[in-house]
């Protein structure tokens, strides 16, 4: 006896190999029938594993020739799952978040400073003294005083154009504003100090604005 297998995975035992060819045709013959009744059972059994049944329900048919086709034959083999969850991804549209909402911001200011647009203003005024800005035809300087006797009062000159001012009890620093054109500049008077040079500046780069000063 002799056990064979097809290229379609079906088994096959052949007995009597020393009988005539007809014999051993016809067993064959018959152990591939029961092989294809086997796995193309077509009864209502749930446990039975029916081809034909398995192919039915996928929509595929058989033809003329035994090659399985998708539906009728015209209709084209549906994507696979993989298929379809790639071509999902490709759609998908890029997520564009919300534009921020605009909101009017308060004017910078300076703390202990009078509104602009005054000849004579305080740039200043706190618990150490004032400094008092006189913008005329006449003159264009600043008046420092300090409360009680800690300094006595400084008359600058404001040829800059200051139009901010910090004051401390060791040094005064002012400002101009700048714009798109000039950075601002600081400018910095350490009174208190016992060096002969108590100033210096500091240029901003072009379109640096100042918006405060504190010291």
């Amino acid at each position: 006896e002799a056990i064979f297998a097809d290229m379609g995975g079906h088994w096959g035992l052949i007995e009597e190999l020393g009988g005539s060819e007809s014999v051993v045709e016809e067993t064959a013959k018959a152990s591939v029938e029961d092989m294809e009744v086997s796995f193309n059972n077509n009864d209502e059994d749930e446990n039975s594993f029916s081809i034909v049944k398995t192919v039915a329900e996928t929509s595929y048919v058989e033809d003329d020739k035994g090659n399985h086709a998708y539906g009728s034959g015209g209709q084209s083999r549906p994507d696979s799952s993989l298929i379809m969850a790639s071509a999902g991804e490709a759609k998908q549209e890029v997520y564009v978040p919300p534009p921020s909402p605009m909101f009017r911001l308060q004017p910078a200011f300076q703390q202990g400073a009078a509104p602009d647009g005054l000849s004579n203003r305080f740039l200043v005024y706190n618990g150490v003294g004032t400094i008092k800005s006189d913008d005329s035809d006449q003159e264009n300087s600043l008046v420092v005083e300090f409360h009680g006797a800690v300094h006595k009062a400084l008359h600058l000159s404001n040829s800059e154009g200051a139009t901010m001012a910090t004051l401390s009890r060791k040094v005064l620093a002012t400002a101009t504003t700048g714009d798109d054109v000039v950075g601002g500049k600081l400018m910095v008077n350490y009174f208190s100090s016992c060096d002969v040079n108590k100033e210096w500046s500091i240029f901003l780069e072009e379109k640096e604005e100042i918006r405060g000063v504190a010291a």
